[in-house]
């Protein structure tokens, strides 16, 4: 049976209620941040049988995900935790300014997560995206605008560069697509993570940033690539060998 929004957004913040305290109780640990979603989009949830309306519709999302946020302030409050979780809205890699700027307006002031969420979460792929100096914009703004800090929730580096200067430092990280290297180099890769940091470290000079590694399924398992399925293949074209094993050897 289908379940409605209220119904949906129930189940969310008891399971995601239930899954922290079982972390804690399990663990004796006390996370330090959580994020409740996955990349969110304007098409994250909707009714399957009332799809032209809720389809694109953020504040059908949002109002979900406030079960999840609500299920980390009810922790805090049970645990009398001091240093409370840092909840993070966690939003798919947008590359234009505009685009992250009409996208925040519609889930933090227009559907009120602004009350509920403490730190935006960004996905950052500088292959992908026009470079780290775009990385540092993104912060900025999202600092400038909406008083909340930003970490990277999900990087990774699936191919390296022709030329390592093309994603270098922050100043000089701009490419061209399609621009991969047929022999992968570690010291591009590790040029790309550390610009990638720096341009955190300075967008929030006063915060705690940092960055996650993300997508550890590309990597060759038993010979296979991508998410080792057929699905996983076809949603990610197969890396180069050379590149992936560069990785597991401990070269980035």
């Amino acid at each position: 049976m289908g379940k409605n929004e209220e119904q949906l957004t129930d189940l969310v913040h008891d399971y995601a209620y239930s899954s922290i305290e079982k972390f804690y109780n399990e663990t004796e640990i006390m996370p330090f941040r959580i994020q409740v979603d996955n990349e969110a989009t304007r098409i994250s949830f909707w009714d399957s049988k009332n799809e032209s309306k809720t389809r694109k519709n953020y504040m059908y999302t949002s109002n979900i995900m406030k079960g999840g946020f609500q299920a980390i302030d009810k922790f805090n409050l049970a645990h009398q935790n001091e240093k409370n979780i840092i909840k993070v809205l966690h939003l798919d890699g947008i590359v234009a300014l505009s685009k992250w700027k009409s996208v925040l307006n519609e889930y933090l002031l227009k559907n009120n997560l602004i009350n509920y969420v403490d730190e935006i979460g960004i996905t950052s792929y500088l292959e992908w995206w026009q470079g780290s100096e775009h990385l540092f914009d993104i912060i900025t703004m999202i600092k400038k605008e909406y008083g909340l800090n930003s970490s990277v929730s999900e990087t990774s580096n699936m191919f390296t560069m022709n030329e390592t200067n093309l994603s270098g430092d922050l100043e000089n990280s701009q490419h061209e697509k399609n621009e991969y290297s047929e022999v992968p180099v570690s010291a591009t890769q590790i040029t790309m993570i550390n610009s990638m940091m720096e341009a955190a470290s300075k967008a929030s000079p006063n915060y705690q940033t940092g960055i996650y590694w993300w997508e550890p399924a590309w990597l060759l398992t038993n010979g296979k690539i991508s998410w080792t399925t057929k699905e996983g293949i076809v949603y990610c074209e197969s890396n180069n060998q050379q590149n992936q094993k560069l990785f597991m050897t401990g070269n980035t």
